[in-house]
């Protein structure tokens, strides 16, 4: 760690340039310190202690934490509810070890070019790295920044740091091919984007019988149903990810758009069940249409919060 780095990890969300001269400045050692400077100076500037020009959005904030000659770690502070980014960038913090020094700087180098080449708008932050063993103190800082630890060359590492890695939760890679390092990383850091949706289409049937039924309801009208491809299912297992149902005729979309068509009743010779497999044959019962025609084709999908790579 250099020297004048706090031995607390700094959570930092916004980055801008150096500030101009005549910029009030603020410079402290944590997001919370800063916080409080700034909300100190808002209450003397309410009491006409001090100029109220030095305690709008315009005070730029130098937290201690990162290596003091990169002026990337410069964050603007926005509101009382703490820092962050205003043009949405997402910072990764990693921590690096290495076996040598030019290794290190090297694989320093290629886990930062990840974000700067990657389609996301993130910043691959590394809080900190050094020479040697995993110890337990990375893995203190990697908990408390919620960073991961990426080595390189290390050939032993002690037996004891792993085990308070695993039960702190913190994620370490070890490698000494640095394209399958960088390959593991980008998967890793994907896991601190937004999770995005994403349709898995399960299967499709067609519609071979319309028939009605008493429901508690009243009359129910119920597709007979003969599975093409995949499967049909009520909701999907083992997560319990509710599934939704298209309906087309002639290649046509005919059912509500969106997410609102679910199966209410999925039967197999009036037993219900959870799924239908391809082959088989069913009754289904959609919960927001039910305009069926024979030769119909009805789709099961679902959507699926997911996280991707850099």
């Amino acid at each position: 760690m250099e020297r004048g780095i706090p031995s607390q990890p700094v959570r930092l969300v916004g980055f801008k340039s150096l500030p101009t001269a005549g910029d009030p400045i603020i410079c402290a050692g944590s997001e919370k310190a800063a916080e409080e400077m700034v909300e100190q100076m808002r209450g003397n500037a309410d009491d006409g202690r001090e100029d109220r020009a030095a305690t709008t959005n315009d005070v730029e904030i130098h937290i201690g934490g990162m290596r003091r000659h990169d002026t990337r770690r410069v964050a603007k502070f926005h509101d009382l509810a703490g820092l962050e980014d205003s043009d949405g960038t997402i910072r990764i913090p990693i921590i690096v070890k290495a076996d040598a020094r030019g290794s290190l700087s090297a694989v320093r180098d290629s886990l930062v070019s990840l974000g700067e080449r990657s389609t996301h708008k993130v910043l691959v932050d590394p809080i900190q790295e050094g020479v040697g063993e995993i110890t337990s103190s990375d893995i203190h800082m990697a908990k408390e920044s919620n960073a991961c630890i990426f080595s390189f060359g290390l050939k032993k590492h002690d037996q004891a740091v792993m085990n308070l890695a695993e039960s702190e939760g913190v994620i370490i890679r070890n490698n000494d091919i640095i394209y399958a390092l960088l390959d593991e990383a980008k998967e890793i850091l994907g896991r601190y984007l937004p999770a995005r949706p994403h349709e898995q289409s399960h299967g499709t049937a067609s519609i071979q019988a319309i028939f009605e039924v008493d429901g508690e309801l009243g009359k129910e009208k119920v597709a007979g149903l003969k599975v093409m491809e995949g499967n049909l299912y009520r909701s999907k297992d083992p997560k319990r990810i509710p599934t939704h149902f298209r309906v087309y005729r002639n290649g046509q979309l005919i059912s509500p758009e969106g997410e609102s068509v679910t199966a209410s009743s999925l039967r197999s010779f009036k037993k219900l069940v959870e799924d239908v497999r391809m082959g088989d044959e069913c009754g289904l019962v959609l919960s927001g249409f039910d305009d069926f025609q024979q030769g119909d084709e009805v789709e099961c999908y679902s959507i699926e919060m997911k996280t991707s790579s850099l």
